[in-house]
């Protein structure tokens, strides 16, 4: 399976999409229902994507929803795979100690 060796935050590419429409980011919350601060939050990689925003974002850019749910994943699995490192490397101890490697 391939693994990509990093991701981007979705909100990378809603802003390269933003800035190709010329669409301001307090038009952008508006057109998709959410209020500002909540677009900041996300802009600022505080809040993740929700797949109700997915849906909402498809609309609005005409993609797939399934696109930003996987931009999303991606970052959010890259993320948890640098933050449990650690734990990763016991989890392989121990399967060697119990004989399942």
């Amino acid at each position: 399976m391939f693994e990509p060796k990093f991701a981007f935050h979705p909100w990378e590419y809603i802003a390269d999409e933003l800035k190709e429409r010329k669409w301001k980011q307090r038009e952008f919350a508006d057109i998709i229902w959410i209020p500002a601060p909540e677009l900041n939050a996300i802009i600022k990689w505080r809040k993740n994507l929700t797949p109700a925003l997915c849906v909402r974002i498809w609309e609005a850019f005409w993609t797939s929803s399934q696109l930003w749910m996987n931009l999303q994943t991606e970052y959010s699995l890259a993320i948890a795979k640098e933050e449990e490192e650690e734990r990763i490397k016991r989890v392989h101890e121990k399967l060697k100690e119990y004989h399942y490697e």
